[in-house]
């Protein structure tokens, strides 16, 4: 009995181990200073037949860092580059040909990272950082890059600037609700949908 009661034990810690990030999300540092450490390094290997890029991050620029499936590199439109474990800190694409154009044509191009966790109780979440490495002139050799922060509504973190109405109405104990109120003008940022 008491070997059962050990499995049962063990059975519940592993997986409620298991189901950490079904209720949250990995995050990026977002601390002044550090916004700018969550843009990649971009490496270009650029020749008549070749075109190859390879990205490095800092990875412990991520908070809860077991809750990110896949790191993910984007460049124009959501072109994606490559994709790969968080904890390898880099990963390479050879196979830009389709892309070439497309990248070689813009007077500038954008390279981000993002974060993907599966396991979410609402599906697949994608979560953006909040800066991006710019590359002007990518494809002609005369190279000028710089780290600006993000634009896209995806890389914002909307913030409370005061507490939302709740209302946990009296009724029977079996049939309780918590109502919550409140007007996008106490979240922060332009963003809200």
């Amino acid at each position: 009995m008491a070997l059962f009661e050990s499995f049962l034990a063990l059975l519940c810690l592993v997986s409620s181990a298991l189901a950490g990030c079904r209720y949250t999300n990995p995050e990026w540092n977002n601390e002044v200073g550090s916004w700018q450490g969550t843009a990649p390094t971009i490496a270009l290997a650029l020749t008549s037949s070749d075109f190859e890029l390879t990205a490095k991050w800092n990875a412990s620029l991520v908070t809860r860092p077991q809750c990110v499936d896949k790191i993910n590199l984007f460049a124009i439109d959501n072109v994606s580059i490559c994709r790969t474990n968080l904890t390898l800190a880099s990963c390479q694409s050879d196979d830009l040909e389709s892309s070439r154009t497309k990248l070689c044509e813009a007077d500038s191009t954008r390279f981000w990272l993002s974060l993907t966790n599966k396991d979410h109780k609402d599906g697949i979440q994608t979560i953006r950082a909040p800066a991006e490495t710019l590359v002007k002139d990518l494809c002609t050799g005369s190279l000028e890059i710089s780290i600006e922060r993000s634009q896209s509504c995806e890389a914002k973190v909307p913030e409370w600037t005061a507490d939302p109405e709740v209302e946990i109405p009296r009724g029977r104990r079996g049939l309780r609700y918590i109502y919550m109120k409140w007007r996008n003008e106490i979240i922060s940022g332009n963003y809200i949908f």
